[in-house]
């Protein structure tokens, strides 16, 4: 329902361990952050930078990756997605992310 830091930090290196071709993360906003929210985005970006993930920020610039304004952006910013590819989709429930999850699934946005 919510993302945290600590739980989209767990899901990156999760993901990092996958034998996959292209590993990619589609995150949202973590909402209810309070003051600790611009730093906690940056610090998650950090990490999926360092893991070598490629970062898709839906409506969330402090991640400091690869920005885009919404959903049906966020596909096209993935492109086709193929059997070698891992994709992570994570965000606080506001975001609505599983559009993306139910396109990639084949449902559509």
């Amino acid at each position: 329902y919510n993302a945290g830091p600590a739980s989209v930090a767990a899901a990156l290196r999760s993901l990092a361990h996958l034998d996959a071709e292209r590993r990619v993360a589609v995150l949202g906003p973590m909402a209810e952050l309070g003051a600790h929210e611009a730093a906690a985005h940056a610090e998650v970006g950090a990490l999926a930078r360092q893991l070598g993930i490629r970062l898709v920020a839906v409506a969330a610039p402090a991640y400091g990756g690869e920005d885009v304004p919404d959903v049906p952006s966020a596909l096209a910013a993935l492109g086709e997605v193929g059997a070698g590819d891992a994709v992570l989709v994570k965000a606080s429930r506001v975001a609505g992310l599983e559009r993306v999850a139910h396109a990639l699934l084949g449902g559509g946005a």
